[in-house]
């Protein structure tokens, strides 16, 4: 299906589906930073200048509504139990603030909601970040079946394969402790 999701999803009558990818633009804005000049610095040092950095953000334009409460609660209609949905979610070192007001949303709505990240080297920083949802209500580890690959490829796929491996999937929700942090109050824990 290849529609406007944010009003495809309100539609009465459509199917429901096991598995959503939103691949959505940015929610294109305005963007202001912090007057920083970058010059190169060690890792460490990067990395605590990047995480010292504010923006300020005002995520407007086509691509909004896809980061809003209303389409999640379209999404979660519009998922079989049991389904997931994987939505483009920004990058945790630019937009975290941004990430964690749409994780707390997505956590209003669904009861497994995860945050993971891989490298795209065209990207700026170098990642971006998706969101795993789940209305699976499923015993035990709530967020293990998002976590944990459902199945892993077989050696002759695997042979083939330049980039995914089963420990790179469970690797992907290994976050830095900033934003594990972050999305821990965003859900509501400490």
């Amino acid at each position: 299906m290849v529609d406007d999701a944010a009003k495809f999803v309100t539609k009465e009558g459509h199917e429901t589906y096991d598995c959503i990818v939103v691949d959505s633009s940015d929610p294109v804005g305005t963007y202001g930073t912090s007057k920083r000049t970058l010059i190169p610095l060690s890792f460490q040092s990067q990395a605590k200048l990047l995480t010292s950095l504010h923006f300020e953000i005002k995520f407007t334009g086509p691509a909004e509504a896809l980061f809003e409460p209303a389409f999640f609660r379209s999404l979660h209609q519009a998922l079989n139990t049991n389904g997931i949905i994987c939505t483009q979610a920004e990058c945790q070192w630019l937009h975290l603030d941004f990430i964690a007001k749409v994780y707390k949303s997505c956590c209003d709505v669904f009861p497994q909601v995860e945050y993971a990240y891989t490298s795209i080297p065209t990207y700026p920083s170098g990642q971006i970040g998706f969101m795993l949802l789940s209305n699976s209500t499923s015993s035990g580890e709530a967020q293990a079946p998002l976590r944990t690959p459902a199945r892993t490829p077989s050696s002759d796929v695997q042979a083939k394969l330049r980039f995914y491996n089963p420990a790179l999937h469970t690797a992907a929700f290994a976050l830095p402790e900033f934003a594990r942090r972050k999305l821990e109050e965003a859900r509501g824990g400490k």
